[in-house]
């Protein structure tokens, strides 16, 4: 037995669904494998595996000064700033923890005593690579699903105007042909 394709040779309506079929099984394996892919990374962030901050050291950053008016650091980075040691730079005595404080990136003294030429030593925390690419693709998922009431209500009246556009068609193709018979 033969099928209709090998009797006539003609491809007529195969090609259109095997592409529709095609496209369709693409389109969720690459669904599949990004959900995939924000699960695996949610989970390394959320159990620590991957660290989103490090901490980098500054070693002696001179032109520092503790005073009232605060000295802004360099380096400013995210979270707080650990002062490792002050010392005083002009004979090198170590300035007690207890002689400044650090507030909003600022160092500031703590006494009334003033120095006006401090060396510093200190550490601040920056976001590693690995943790912007975490944190952007959480942001980026959570961002998309806070709008998806929008897409949704959209997409809803885009398959009502199919659904309307199809019955149309329908209609018009099998009723419209024919004549009433006397």
């Amino acid at each position: 037995m033969k099928s209709i394709l090998e009797k006539t040779g003609k491809k007529k309506g195969v090609m259109g669904l095997d592409v529709a079929k095609s496209f369709l099984l693409v389109l969720l394996s690459l669904v599949v494998i990004g959900v995939t892919v924000l699960i695996v990374l949610n989970a390394m962030a959320d159990s620590g595996a991957v660290s989103d901050k490090e901490f980098v050291t500054v070693t002696n950053e001179t032109g520092a000064y503790i005073n009232s008016t605060g000295y802004t650091f360099t380096n400013q980075g995210v979270g707080t700033i650990n002062v490792l040691e002050a010392r005083n730079a002009s004979d090198g005595t170590v300035i007690g923890s207890g002689n400044y404080t650090v507030t909003d990136g600022q160092l500031f003294n703590a006494t009334a005593t003033t120095y006006s030429d401090v060396n510093v030593d200190y550490e601040y925390q920056v976001y590693t690579e690995t943790g912007n690419v975490i944190n952007n693709a959480s942001e980026g998922t959570s961002e998309f699903f806070t709008n998806t009431g929008t897409w949704l209500s959209l997409l809803a009246i885009v398959i009502v105007i199919l659904i309307i556009s199809t019955v149309i068609f329908v209609v018009n193709r099998f009723g419209g042909g024919s004549k009433p018979s006397l």
